[in-house]
């Protein structure tokens, strides 16, 4: 997840309309968050002005093998 301007792995399955539990990567540390500021790491790398063959390969890396398996 991008959340509080850094990257963050979630704790559990949130509600966007509560707050959650992430831990931010890069302080190395718990913070809580309202789920809603949450937003997915595919979606980031979407707005970011890199070559379309690159997005793609990086959303792949990132989707769970789910998604992947039904989009393909």
């Amino acid at each position: 997840m991008w959340v509080g301007g850094q990257f963050a792995v979630a704790q559990a399955d949130f509600d966007r309309k509560a707050n959650a539990q992430f831990y931010l990567l890069r302080d190395a540390r718990l913070a809580k968050f309202m789920g809603g500021r949450a937003l997915p790491i595919v979606d980031v790398v979407g707005k970011i002005d890199l070559p379309e063959i690159m997005i793609d390969t990086i959303k792949r890396i990132l989707a769970p093998a789910g998604i992947r398996q039904a989009t393909e």
